[in-house]
């Protein structure tokens, strides 16, 4: 098929690769300001990637991610909140199973051309 630029005769952009994608790399960007003891890097990091999902949560999940956050900027040193911070991740992480984001729904479809 040739693309005229009619967008209904291209490709469908399919989003939740992308979402995937863009997590994805936060989370690399994350493991490494880990890795290199960059506490406050690590944790805006994953503050970031809840910025990515926060459109697929609830109410509940919401707030208790707000207090979370709460909690570790209250901290003297991101690095005396290792432990909270590690907790947000994990719970970011189960949102974003839980929620199934980025993950290609029966309603996705791609296009190729």
């Amino acid at each position: 098929m040739v693309d005229d630029g009619d967008p209904k005769k291209g490709s469908k952009f399919n989003m939740s690769a992308m979402i995937l994608w863009r997590i994805n790399n936060m989370q690399n960007n994350a493991a490494g300001y880990y890795r290199n003891g960059e506490t406050q890097k690590w944790y805006y990091e994953w503050k970031n990637i809840k910025f990515q999902i926060i459109g697929k949560l609830g109410a509940d999940e919401r707030t208790e991610l707000t207090d979370l956050e709460d909690s570790i900027e209250r901290a003297k040193k991101f690095s005396s909140a290792v432990k909270e911070i590690e907790e947000y991740m994990i719970l970011i992480q189960d949102l974003i199973e839980k929620h199934e984001i980025g993950l290609v729904s029966k309603s996705d479809e791609t296009v190729f051309s």
